[in-house]
């Protein structure tokens, strides 16, 4: 069976078409960014698809414009790939590529796609989407509750402080206050709904680190790892996926400057992580505190420990979610770390 890549570069209102076919790429046209233009896209490429061809669809995500399209790609059962946006510039810059705008966008994703051949991404199951949902609705709701409450305060410091715009203020706290409580139910409503997520939830929280706030957050980023790799990639991947993985500046003998990360991941979830440690190494004794200290102990810089803290926490959640088991500390020994 052969494959069809399909590049599309998304916008808000449309989004760009190419693909690429027996070496040789092909702009489709623009389309409307919703089901009439996802239609329409499926007729067009049946002009240039036969019984033994299949699409593999290559999309950068772009905040939220690609959902439409990727939910209509699954659909229809066609393959799907995600590559990290970054990456495919840098890669079209290593084919000669300087220009930039939507159309050679499109067609650049298609042949990076027939090139390299990314790896195919599953959708997440439909749980653990609406539990993603749930806990990105409830991150808005928070950020609001926090700015409203930066204002309250600021406003309380003036003189002569209106009283309706007071009122105002304390009357949006009160609603935040209550729509926060509702999706917290509706969250621990959605787990003991599904007990294997409850299982994993309960799991996570015995790794050092991880806490109440943080844990259904790793538990959605785990899944989508899996997602992404069809349950086939690795750690060193699921640390390049977080932005986790390290890079040098060297050249020989020659040190450009220190070592650090890649930061080309998931800048969410290395702030949760971060903070994940900078919590469990200040704890009683378990083997986070021991691992910070051992790092300490060869003179590294705190940050750095921090960092690589945060990558251990990474690496027994990940251990506890492909087992199914609990955390075990015995298995957290010196010599593991």
């Amino acid at each position: 069976m052969t494959t069809i890549y399909l590049g599309t570069d998304m916008a808000k209102a449309t989004f760009e078409a190419a693909l690429r076919q027996q070496e040789i790429a092909k702009p489709l046209g623009e389309f409307n960014n919703n089901p009439s233009g996802y239609k329409q896209l499926s007729k067009k490429l049946q002009r240039y698809t036969k019984g033994d061809q299949e699409i593999h669809l290559i999309i950068e995500a772009t905040g939220t414009y690609h959902l439409g399209l990727l939910g209509f790609a699954y659909e229809q059962g066609w393959q799907v790939s995600l590559p990290n946006p970054k990456t495919v510039r840098e890669w079209a810059k290593g084919q000669g590529q300087r220009v930039k705008h939507d159309k050679i966008d499109a067609r650049t994703l298609a042949n990076y796609g027939a090139k390299e051949k990314p790896g195919v991404q599953q959708p997440l199951p439909e749980e653990v989407l609406t539990l993603s949902l749930l806990l990105n609705r409830q991150a808005d709701i928070e950020k609001t509750l926090r700015q409203e409450q930066n204002r309250l305060e600021s406003f309380r410091q003036r003189p002569n402080a209106c009283p309706i715009v007071l009122d105002d203020i304390q009357q949006s706290i009160a609603f935040a206050q209550q729509r926060l409580r509702h999706l917290q139910q509706a969250i621990k409503a959605h787990l003991q709904a599904h007990p294997h997520l409850k299982q994993q939830h309960t799991h996570l929280l015995q790794v050092p680190g991880i806490g109440e706030k943080s844990v259904l957050h790793i538990l959605v980023f785990l899944y989508r790892w899996d997602a992404h790799t069809c349950g086939q990639g690795d750690f060193s991947g699921l640390t390049a996926f977080a932005g986790l993985d390290p890079v040098e500046f060297s050249s020989g003998s020659s040190v450009f400057r220190r070592p650090s990360i890649s930061k080309m991941g998931d800048a969410a979830i290395r702030r949760t992580l971060f903070l994940c440690a900078l919590g469990g190494v200040h704890a009683k004794d378990n083997p986070l505190v021991a691992f910070y200290q051992r790092l300490l102990g060869r003179n590294k810089p705190k940050k750095l420990a921090l960092v690589a803290s945060g990558r251990k926490i990474l690496a027994w959640a990940f251990g506890v979610f492909r087992s199914g088991t609990p955390f075990d500390p015995a298995l957290a020994s010196p010599k593991s770390l």
